[in-house]
């Protein structure tokens, strides 16, 4: 028999002769070589989770330390801010900050497992709105009250204000150690 319409000059004895080597060898490398890959995907599976996880600590880290900056920039502030309102002195910068929680919510929601830190994170900030619009609301009565002499109104507004701010000043001093904690544990090799 004769296939060699097709494939040159090839007979079935030599068609047989070459396709059990043939065979063989392609069975051999199939056996070898898809466990072989599936290992090798399996390692590069693993190595990039590991990098995505060193990546998240990092990415966590970042945030944590702009949070724990702030919250130390701000207990100064809610100190000073306190003192001057007690004095019925008027401030329209407050010196307080929030804006590394704006920077860095999503990532601390994301990557913070600590739920009730999480919780007191979003708290304290959350009081640091209240008291720029407290103290807002306060600014704009003292300079409407001038005109309109309402002391009752100015104080009902400066005793709330200086409790939040002594609130929050005390909030941040419990915080500051969580969060240098966590810094630290972060910092540390995994």
């Amino acid at each position: 028999m004769n296939i060699g319409s097709w494939f040159g000059n090839l007979t079935l004895p030599a068609f047989l002769a070459d396709l059990w080597p043939n065979l063989a060898a392609t069975t051999l490398g199939i056996v070898i070589g898809v466990p072989f890959a599936l290992w090798v995907n399996r390692r590069m599976l693993e190595h990039e989770r590991r990098e995505g996880v060193r990546n998240d600590r990092e990415q966590l880290g970042h945030a944590i330390a702009c949070i724990l900056d702030e919250v130390e920039t701000n207990a100064g502030a809610f100190e000073t801010l306190a003192s001057d309102i007690e004095q019925k002195k008027l401030m329209f910068e407050l010196g307080i900050n929030s804006c590394s929680w704006e920077a860095n919510r999503e990532e601390l929601i994301r990557l913070l497992r600590d739920a009730d830190l999480r919780t007191t994170i979003a708290g304290y900030y959350f009081g640091v709105g209240i008291a720029m619009r407290l103290n807002s609301t306060l600014f704009d009565t003292s300079v409407g009250a001038s005109l309109n002499s309402s002391p009752e109104l100015l104080k009902a507004l400066r005793v709330p204000l200086v409790g939040h701010l002594k609130r929050l000043k005390e909030i941040g001093d419990k915080l500051h150690p969580r969060l240098a904690g966590v810094k630290e544990q972060l910092s540390s090799p995994a």
